[in-house]
């Protein structure tokens, strides 16, 4: 490869009818610093990464867009919560991806977990974000 040049690799998870799909790209030469890689479904990918001296679960979600049922979001939730259960304490945890979600600037009761930014308007699937967020 040329100078400056970097191959990636990505790992994917996703389904047939191209509705949700989750994953991660990293640059190559930290591919041997990856020890777990979890396709827990299309919407949740969790991959373990080795940084230093501290190993980090990254959380990859996909969270169910709004038109989709509550049921749904709720089973979504509760995946989530499962997987997050299972990761010992002394990991550092990231969670990303698309949260499917918008905050308001309101921080009431959620100062942990909420830095009062915002854009646009809150909706109920951002206060189910922040719910979720102050369970953990």
């Amino acid at each position: 490869m040329g100078k400056g040049m970097s191959r990636y690799k990505f790992f994917w998870q996703g389904c047939k009818d191209g509705n949700a799909g989750s994953g991660f790209l990293f640059q190559e030469d930290v591919i041997d610093r990856v020890v777990d890689v979890k396709r827990v479904n299309e919407c949740i990918m969790c991959l373990k990464v080795l940084v230093g001296d501290k190993l980090v679960t990254c959380i990859c979600a996909y969270v169910p867009q709004m038109g989709r049922s509550a049921k749904e979001k709720d089973c979504f939730c509760n995946q989530m919560l499962s997987v997050m259960r299972k990761i010992l304490a002394l990991e550092l945890i990231v969670v990303g991806g698309d949260l499917n979600g918008h905050v308001d600037t309101n921080v009431d009761g959620c100062d942990g977990v909420h830095g009062g930014y915002s854009f646009g308007k809150g909706n109920a699937d951002g206060e189910r974000l922040l719910e979720f967020c102050e369970w953990n």
